[in-house]
């Protein structure tokens, strides 16, 4: 979390969209990742779809 809200100072627009923050547990871990407005990857989510559930 510190590490997003450190880039997040530092990046741009342009450069945020190429950002991805992998998470688990959503909603409450993509709710707290969601201001800094990084692309979030739901890991439990590609691990489902990986396994074809």
């Amino acid at each position: 979390m510190l590490i997003c809200a450190a880039l997040s100072q530092v990046v741009d627009g342009e450069t945020r969209k190429k950002v991805s923050v992998i998470v688990n547990s959503p909603p409450r871990n993509r709710n707290k990742f969601a201001p800094f407005g990084f692309r979030i990857i739901d890991l439990s989510e590609l691990v489902s779809r990986s396994l074809g559930g």
